[in-house]
């Protein structure tokens, strides 16, 4: 007996001695995501790179694989948030091509509702050039964003820097400062521009501001109001604004009953649960006759205790 209390106590003394976990950073979470196209078609003539502009298009007749790529989304710190994009493709040979699409950090604290980017990554012109290519609604890249950006699409070296305006509804400025040369910025500073603008590319380094591309945009939309009746629902953040997360317990339609608020904390939604098949917009779950569903807070569990 006393044999079992001794032992009792050095097991005592030594969880007490124990030191303590790490705690978790507030908010740290990292996504990994994968998403892979594969396409087959046929066409009349076998020189299918005369249709297909776009470097992730379906360049041969049969079938290819154009785009695989890997997505790493985290929280680097309180301040920043990373982003990282690597894609595989074959080309029209069968040869496996890897390349880094995108590789950029965000900061998520500046003061005066201002924001910053840095890296590689998609200018933010028009609504199509940001996308990638899985989340497109076609097979083809758009003829008049591979005739302007080339198959590639606008993407550079650089910084973006926007501001939130402080209006009753959305309106964000910014501004890209980036490199304006290779085949990433395809309608300046490359071998392919002077069919653009009938000049000769300059084929020199960085000289000075303006040698460097400037994108300016302003971009705003209207109120549509605190209470919303159709709207996506999401359980995990996306990888990018364009990279939705896929599976019933991360991206569900919802068709509500009554009007529900608008609000990035947790809810929990009931109604009717179904799979969709050949949405327009890619939607794979839908949820009708939705409705709020109030649940009460869960109590606290016992933290079991040695005595």
């Amino acid at each position: 007996m006393q044999a079992r209390l001794d032992s009792l106590e050095r097991v005592t003394a030594t969880i007490g001695a124990a030191p303590a976990a790490p705690a978790r950073a507030a908010g740290a979470y990292m996504n990994i995501g994968f998403d892979g196209i594969v396409d087959g078609g046929w066409s009349t003539t076998p020189h299918v790179r005369a249709l297909e502009l776009g470097d992730h298009d379906p360049l041969v007749r049969g079938f290819t694989i154009p785009n695989a790529e890997l997505t790493l989304d985290a929280n680097v710190d309180p301040y920043f948030k990373g982003f990282t994009n690597l894609v595989w493709k074959l080309d029209a040979n069968g040869e496996t091509d890897v390349e880094l699409e995108e590789m950029y950090v965000i900061t998520t604290s500046l003061p005066w509702n201002l924001q910053a980017k840095v890296g590689q990554y998609f200018t933010e012109f028009g609504r199509q050039n940001p996308q990638h290519p899985h989340s497109w609604s076609f097979v083809d890249q758009p003829l008049v964003l591979a005739e302007m950006f080339g198959p590639e699409g606008l993407r550079s070296q650089g910084v973006r820097v926007s501001w939130l305006a402080p209006t009753p509804f959305y309106t964000e400025a910014m501004v890209t400062v980036a490199n304006s040369a290779g085949g990433t910025a395809y309608s300046f500073r490359s071998d392919e521009s002077s069919a653009i603008h009938g000049g000769v590319a300059l084929a020199r380094d960085v000289r000075g501001f303006k040698d460097m591309l400037i994108v300016p945009r302003l971009a705003s939309s209207i109120d549509i109001g605190d209470k919303q009746k159709r709207f996506l629902i999401s359980a995990v953040p996306p990888h990018c604004q364009f990279c939705l997360p896929a599976g019933p317990d991360a991206l569900v339609e919802v068709e509500a009953k009554t009007g529900v608020n608008y609000t990035f904390d947790p809810i929990v939604i009931g109604g009717k649960f179904a799979v969709v098949k050949d949405d327009p917009s890619g939607v794979l779950y839908r949820m009708t006759d939705a409705g709020r569903v109030d649940v009460a807070p869960a109590a606290k569990p016992s933290i079991p205790t040695l005595r």
